[in-house]
């Protein structure tokens, strides 16, 4: 926050933006009063999910965005040289301004769709809290195994595919069942931007809110330890400068 302007330019460029992508299910929902059975406050609490876990992944795990140019650059030698985690390193290289606005955006569309829902209760914010800290290292999870690709692919540091795998991101600011199932398993499995924000709504549509809860706090575990795996088997790939 020492360049005031940048700071705060970055934080109204985030809501701006989040807030513009409100007017799609907006105008939607003038002339329809469901879309695959899930109505208009059920699809903002999917997309303030992921808004926070967005918002989230930036201002905390930006570093796995520059991945591709450090291992380009051979830059990933000052990682491997230094006695820390190179996964930890990673993570907290970068710093996302961006990331508060997204995620101030998401915390209000958030309370204001929870509260029209009737869903406002301590037991289900504090389920929020939790779900919520799930899709921030799905997300972080999903951006690192994709940002892997440069130790196994001869690219060049401009390579667009950690941006092609965020932008499938896109599809999971609305509910799965409009998608067909080829699509779900890939959001759902692949690449489990659905979990983020689709699995919360039916969490909370759901009797079994506990225990789905700790279902999702399982797979996203698993998922993590997946992408930490992959992280470092492709360390080994690594080739330093001149590659």
């Amino acid at each position: 926050m020492e360049y005031t302007f940048n700071f705060w330019m970055m934080f109204f460029a985030g809501v701006v933006v989040r807030t513009m992508m409100l007017a799609i299910p907006y105008v939607l929902f003038r002339n329809m009063s469901s879309i695959a059975g899930w109505h208009e406050m059920e699809i903002y609490f999917i997309m303030a999910f992921v808004f926070i876990s967005e918002g989230f992944s930036n201002l905390f795990f930006d570093g796995v965005w520059e991945v591709p140019s450090m291992v380009f650059r051979g830059e990933f030698d000052a990682i491997l040289s230094r006695p820390i985690s190179p996964l930890y390193q990673v993570l907290a290289r970068g710093f996302g301004l961006q990331g508060i606005g997204v995620m101030t955006t998401g915390i209000l569309i958030l309370v204001i769709s929870m509260y029209t829902l009737n869903w406002l209760t301590l037991v289900k914010i504090l389920i929020c809290i939790v779900l919520i800290a799930c899709g921030a290292v799905l997300r972080m999870s999903t951006n690192l195994i994709s940002a892997c690709h440069m130790f196994w692919l001869n690219a060049g540091p401009s390579s667009n595919v950690m941006f092609m795998t965020h932008s499938m991101g896109e599809y999971a600011k609305y509910p799965l069942d409009i998608y067909p199932m080829w699509l779900k398993v890939i959001m759902l499995t692949i690449l489990p931007y659905g979990v983020i924000g689709f699995i919360p709504a039916l969490i909370f549509r759901s009797s079994n809110v506990l225990l789905l809860s700790l279902a999702m706090l399982a797979f996203t575990a698993l998922f993590f330890m997946f992408a930490r795996l992959i992280f470092y088997k492709s360390i080994n790939k690594y080739e330093s400068v001149g590659m």
